[in-house]
């Protein structure tokens, strides 16, 4: 069934059962999903709790199953920078760690819009890529927390079992936009050095760049990879790709 609307589902998701399933099998340590071919379905059983099985469905799992049904997934966290043709979007790409979802949390307190945490689905619209809106939560390690809002307590826990917290963006003064924002720039995070650095990089090295942070693009069949490939290409052609080295200190 939808989560919201009228509209009818158009992934049906199992839980705490695998009958029936067929396709590929993801494991990991306490949790377990299987897709079908064509990414319609999708069974979740877990040995921890439901929220750990999340964790994972809203990362690997969901960017799996966008990129079976043609739909490009970067790594990356995604605002709206209301300053740009009335609100088009920046992408914040880059490896775990790295600060991407720390960097939304710090738009989210200035009173950005977030559009999506960690899988920033890519469609294309005519010539221009959009996109498209995520699930409403910033997730973020209790040590961000503290920096950010003063305690780590400030923010519920993710799960029972993990340290990391999030925030609810539909809640309080934040904001969550819907549907998809054009792209205005994509930022890669290249890692934290004694000062801030930035450069724009463009051809063949921006679309190596990009390609570094598809979701999932080691656990992907041959033909979605050259899919991927061109998608990514045709991505850094189509907007400013840069390359930010943060400065060090975390800043409130």
């Amino acid at each position: 069934m939808p989560l919201a609307g009228d509209d009818p589902a158009d992934i049906r998701i199992y839980f705490g059962s695998e009958e029936g399933a067929h396709g590929r099998a993801f494991d990991y340590a306490d949790a377990r999903f299987v897709v079908s071919p064509d990414a319609s379905e999708i069974w979740c059983t877990w040995t921890s709790t439901p929220e750990d099985a999340a964790t994972y469905f809203l990362g690997p799992i969901l960017a799996y199953a966008l990129r079976h049904r043609g739909t490009l997934a970067l790594h990356a966290s995604a605002v709206v920078d209301v300053h740009v043709d009335g609100g088009t979007a920046i992408l914040i790409a880059g490896a775990p760690g790295t600060g991407k979802s720390t960097a939304a949390a710090t738009y989210a307190l200035r009173g950005a819009t977030v559009i999506t945490d960690d899988v920033a689905a890519i469609e294309w619209r005519g010539e221009r890529p959009f996109v498209k809106a995520g699930y409403p939560r910033l997730r973020l390690w209790s040590d961000i927390a503290q920096a950010l809002w003063g305690s780590e307590d400030a923010l519920p826990l993710l799960t029972p079992t993990w340290t990391k917290r999030f925030v609810d963006l539909t809640a309080g003064d934040y904001a969550f936009a819907t549907g998809a924002h054009p792209i205005g720039a994509i930022y890669v995070l290249t890692g934290r050095a004694a000062e801030a650095s930035l450069r724009a990089i463009t051809g063949h090295e921006a679309a190596i760049a990009l390609l570094r942070h598809a979701s999932v693009t080691h656990i992907l069949e041959d033909e979605l990879r050259e899919d991927e490939l061109a998608q990514v290409a045709g991505l850094a052609s189509a907007v400013p790709v840069f390359e930010l080295t943060a400065r060090a200190m975390l800043l409130p």
